[in-house]
């Protein structure tokens, strides 16, 4: 019988070599299905929708259960785990939906301010380079043709043109360390040492004699060159921070229902949950916030009422106690978030 016996020999499993039992269709070491090796193609196409909608029916089944505040945490905590997506990676799938909506939105709404920014940068730092090559051609004009009223009419002419556009220096502040005190310090560049010199050898010239500035100086010459890009950069990184947030949100309960018989993990899993259903009612938030700017305050307005729901269902306690723990939860949040959010814009500035 061809996959199960050939020549009575023993047949043995294709992916791990352990005996096959007779007219087996799976083994039982590994769970491969029995096969000679060659795959036809409706056995291919078979496979193919049996995965996709397998996968489909568990993520609507997920998404359905999510919506419902606190039942897919209650189910996942009652043992049912293969009927729904596991908590961390459906916080990965709505997560990166979510970053990748606000990449879009925000790319396009501040693309444009982006730009007359860098641009900016880019003119200031090219103006200064005209009236340093101006300063020279000044002189250069005057030794030859001498200092007369004509000569020195055209050139205060150009001068104010020139400073009517503002200053011609670029003015970049970073973090410095003088006399053993911290303190913020600022250095003035022309075009050159902005935008095309190595930053090492504009540093050289630059006085800064303590490590830390050098550091920091170098790190916001690197931004400025590159402000078009850092906008990206940091929300491309949005995702880990939130999930760096996760483990403070856990923490927090656990403080609040400390009497109550949980592991850290499972209000961990709470944090997955909540937070996949946050980025679920925000991605179109911010997808119609240009059409109807109300759009935030009714999303921002159901994700609180379900956090205030899902808590009294997960941890079955009245709605005051559940309401003042709520609000406590809310505001040592809101510190977790500004406190993650600072790091989050440091750690992109020094390793951008």
């Amino acid at each position: 019988m061809e996959g199960y016996f050939v020549d009575d020999v023993e047949e043995r499993c294709l992916n791990c070599e352990a005996a096959l039992a007779a007219k087996a269709k799976y083994c039982d070491q590994c769970g491969q299905k029995v096969t000679t090796g060659r795959i036809k193609l409706r056995t291919l196409l078979a496979e193919f929708f049996e995965t996709v909608f397998n996968i489909e029916s568990k993520f609507f089944r997920t998404i359905a259960a999510l919506v419902i505040p606190g039942k897919l945490t209650t189910e996942f905590f009652k043992g049912r785990h293969q009927t729904y997506l596991r908590p961390i990676r459906l916080f990965f799938v709505m997560a990166v939906v979510h970053f990748a909506i606000i990449a879009f939105v925000v790319d396009n709404a501040l693309e444009d301010q982006i730009e007359d920014m860098h641009n900016g940068q880019l003119s200031r730092g090219f103006r200064s380079q005209f009236l340093a090559e101006m300063d020279t051609a000044q002189m250069e004009i005057t030794t030859h043709f001498g200092e007369s009223q004509d000569t020195r009419n055209v050139l205060d002419s150009m001068q104010r043109r020139m400073s009517k556009k503002g200053p011609g220096k670029l003015n970049l502040e970073f973090l410095d360390r003088v006399d053993g005190e911290y303190v913020f310090d600022t250095r003035s560049f022309n075009f050159e040492e902005a935008f095309i010199l190595p930053v090492e050898e504009v540093l050289k010239d630059k006085e800064v004699n303590s490590r830390i500035g050098k550091f920091f100086l170098g790190r916001s010459i690197r931004v400025n060159r590159n402000l078009n890009r850092l906008l990206g950069f940091v929300i491309s990184n949005l995702t880990w921070m939130i999930l760096l947030m996760m483990p403070a949100l856990a923490a927090i309960l656990k403080l609040l229902y400390i009497r109550r018989d949980y592991y850290f993990v499972e209000h961990l899993i709470f944090s997955f949950h909540y937070h996949a259903f946050a980025f679920l009612i925000a991605s179109p938030a911010y997808l119609l916030l240009e059409l109807w700017p109300p759009v935030m305050g009714i999303a921002f307005g159901i994700i609180f009422l379900y956090l205030f729901l899902a808590m009294k269902r997960i941890y079955q306690q009245g709605g005051l106690k559940t309401g003042i723990k709520f609000l406590i939860l809310n505001n040592l949040y809101l510190f977790v978030i500004i406190f993650f959010t600072g790091l989050m814009g440091l750690i992109s500035v020094l390793v951008f």
